[in-house]
């Protein structure tokens, strides 16, 4: 496995960052691209969603229905919605951080659907 980091020309504190699987690896014309800096941003995208779905727990969650149940306990029932709620709370620059911990359903929704948050890193 490798990863490759490439900062995000239109957010120059921004790093995105790809495991690639051996096919990629090997690709002479891929390395070139990577070495000389001629990805975009979105190509850049293109190939972190390629690489597979980041989490399939997360993925086999049909995040489209907010009447999804995530948990059903004595202590209550949270559904999609509640996820949805609980993300809304939070500002985007925060996500990437959410979707890597794991804490929280709004995680798991965030690896479900942007992938490329856990990849992305933001420093002040």
């Amino acid at each position: 496995m490798t990863a490759v980091l490439v900062a995000a020309p239109a957010h120059p504190l921004r790093w995105l960052v790809a495991a690639l699987d051996f096919d990629m690896v090997v690709d002479n014309d891929f390395q070139r691209r990577v070495q000389f800096g001629t990805f975009s941003e979105g190509a850049d995208l293109a190939v972190i969603a390629a690489t597979g779905t980041l989490d399939t727990e997360a993925a086999a969650i049909d995040w489209d229905d907010p009447t999804v149940v995530l948990r059903d306990s004595e202590n209550g029932t949270i559904t999609v919605a509640d996820a949805m709620a609980d993300l809304a709370k939070w500002e985007r620059r925060g996500w990437a951080w959410i979707a890597a911990d794991r804490n929280e359903f709004a995680s798991l929704y965030l690896r479900a659907k942007h992938p490329e948050l856990v990849r992305e890193y933001s420093y002040p």
